[in-house]
C-alpha cells in the first residue's frame, strides 16, 4: 500500500473536513454501541470528532486515526477498521518515536 499519510493527503481532507475538539461525555451525536469512543469520522457530514478529555499524546494518536478515515473517504480507498487501526499505529510511531 502507498504512502496515504502525506501532506497532499492530509490537505485535501482539511480542505473538505471540519475537525471539532470536544467533550463527548453526554453529546447527543455519538450513538454507537461502544462505550469509550475516542473519536467519530462523519463521512456525511465531512465532520471529524476528537474527544477534548483524552490526553494530548492520545488525541494527537486518534487524530491520525480519524484522519486516516477522511483520507479513505476522500480518495475511495474503502480501508477497514482495522486497516486504519494498523496505519494509524504506523504513523503515529513514525512521527513521534523517532529516536
Amino acid at each position: 500500500m502507498d504512502d496515504i499519510l502525506t501532506v497532499k493527503n492530509i490537505v485535501d481532507c482539511l480542505s473538505l473536513y471540519e475537525i471539532r475538539i470536544i467533550p463527548f461525555i453526554g453529546n447527543d451525536f455519538i450513538k454507537v454501541g461502544r462505550k469509550e469512543i475516542k473519536g467519530l469520522c462523519n463521512t456525511s457530514t465531512k465532520i471529524i470528532y476528537i474527544n477534548s478529555e483524552l490526553d494530548f499524546t492520545e488525541r494527537k494518536s486518534v487524530c491520525i486515526h480519524e484522519l486516516l478515515h477522511a483520507i479513505s473517504d476522500v480518495k475511495g480507498l474503502r480501508l477497514t477498521e482495522k486497516e486504519v487501526y494498523k496505519l494509524e499505529k504506523k504513523y503515529f510511531n513514525k512521527i513521534y518515536k523517532r529516536k
